[in-house]
């Protein structure tokens, strides 16, 4: 039994530390913003995301459910219509390191 906790452990304060801290998303833009950009796949596998790359260089996160009407335009450049989320992202500490901004039901308006 003591054995098992003493693996359970490892794993947890593994799986806590690759988790996103983040806000609780309440923030969004009341209209939507047409934004043009490079559609990219970022991170490793299994944990890769789909973003609109603008030409400032801000990425905007394309979420799960409207990832697969994009996969077909990785590298290509976009122009989407979208409100935009703003989460913030933390340590496990609680330090602020930046923000996350996640498109909400974003439609293609030109490829």
């Amino acid at each position: 039994m003591t054995n098992k906790r003493f693996l359970l452990l490892p794993v947890l304060c593994f799986l806590t530390s690759i988790l996103p801290a983040h806000g609780n998303g309440d923030d969004e833009s009341p209209e939507p913003r047409i934004i043009t950009g490079i559609i990219r796949l970022v991170g490793n596998e299994p944990f890769t995301e789909l973003v609109i790359t603008d030409a400032a260089g801000q990425d905007y996160l394309i979420p799960k459910k409207s990832a697969f009407d994009f996969h077909s335009l990785v590298q290509q450049t976009i122009t989407i219509r979208s409100r935009v989320g703003h989460d913030e992202i933390r340590t496990a500490d609680g330090k602020y390191i930046g923000e996350r901004l996640t498109l909400i039901n974003p439609e293609i308006v030109r490829n």
